[in-house]
């Protein structure tokens, strides 16, 4: 994956165009995940709507929607898109070669749908 298509699925995550002012002081977008990253505030830049849509959807199928499950949800799906951003971050490197290689990005990435669709009960294959 190429750096421009990730910023771009990074900011889709973000639900929001990260302007100039995100980026003051050299933090670019890479930078800008990294340190969301590294102090576990991944919530901070994930799109609330999209946090809400997929527990919406998680939670059509289930009788009881208690808070305690709705939280749970919440932690599995904000874990979910870190490990997404980790990766993301591992494609995106400035040097090409410590960049992440197609093919283990794809292994990684099956391994987490893989992981995550039985926490979050996702139908598929």
């Amino acid at each position: 994956m190429n750096p421009g298509r990730l910023a771009h699925h990074l900011v889709e995550l973000a639900g929001r165009p990260l302007g100039i002012s995100h980026f003051a002081q050299d933090l670019s977008l890479h930078r800008y995940v990294q340190i969301a990253l590294r102090d576990h505030q991944v919530a901070s830049v994930i799109d609330e709507q999209l946090l809400l849509s997929v527990q919406d959807g998680e939670n059509e199928g289930r009788a009881s929607n208690s808070s305690s499950s709705s939280s749970s949800t919440r932690e599995v799906i904000i874990a979910y898109i870190a490990s997404i951003l980790q990766i993301g971050i591992r494609c995106s490197e400035d040097v090409p070669t410590d960049r992440l290689l197609i093919c283990d990005t794809l292994r990684k990435l099956q391994g987490l749908d893989d992981k995550y669709r039985v926490h979050l009960r996702i139908g598929g294959r």
